[in-house]
């Protein structure tokens, strides 16, 4: 079979080609930018749903076993041992949501570099709080203050307690430690603030965001 060249429209088949290739373009980019609205989404319900909440209550959490440890009258002891506050075990406080995506995903979900630098410090923080929950800060210092107390065999631990220069340096050690995970859990509190703040939106909005930018 012989085709006459000279009858075939290449203008049209390029035209058409390109057409091709266009919607192909704005196809994929549709679809990139669904789904990164779709991780943005994750990060934003994860920040507004859990990220404050537990972080504020990290903060309180810290607060009252400082208290505790600072506590030297007896009624005071007194009432923090009959209280019925419990200290929250957070297993939802993670980074896993953070870390369940890639770093150009993250980069692209933030939208700006300060939101991506925010992520990542995030991220870094909460992995930083895991590593000695409020619960594992009491218990570290009670099982120091218990063992203490059964090795001397103290019989009023209230007046040890307002004379025992031991007990008073595990007390400071586990204050100024204490503080330091307290400004980084209000630090981070506020962090996850900013991103409620930066991701709140319309689906639409984002979406067309998302579009353009690639």
């Amino acid at each position: 079979m012989n085709i006459d060249f000279s009858k075939v429209n290449f203008e049209s088949i390029l035209i058409g080609a390109f057409a091709g290739l266009l919607l192909k373009s704005i196809l994929d980019r549709i679809l990139i930018a669904l789904k990164l609205n779709r991780q943005r989404k994750v990060i934003f319900d994860y920040s507004n749903l859990i990220g404050l909440d537990k972080s504020a209550q990290y903060i309180h959490d810290l607060e009252y076993i400082k208290k505790y440890i600072l506590a030297e009258e007896e009624d005071e002891i007194n009432d923090f041992q009959n209280s019925n506050y419990a200290v929250d075990a957070m297993p939802t406080f993670t980074s896993a949501i953070f870390k369940s995506f890639t770093q150009d995903d993250l980069r692209r979900i933030a939208f700006t570099t300060n939101n991506y630098i925010t992520i990542l410090d995030i991220l870094y923080s909460i992995d930083f709080l895991k590593d000695y929950m409020p619960l594992q800060l009491w218990e570290k210092y009670h099982i120091k203050v218990r063992d203490h107390f059964e090795s001397k065999e103290i019989e009023n631990e209230v007046e040890h307690f307002k004379e025992c220069g031991y007990l008073k340096r595990i007390a400071k050690e586990a204050v100024i430690e204490i503080d330091l995970k307290r400004d980084r859990a209000m630090a981070t509190h506020k962090q996850f603030h900013h991103l409620v703040i930066q991701f709140k939106g319309w689906d639409l909005f984002w979406i067309i965001k998302y579009f353009i930018r690639q």
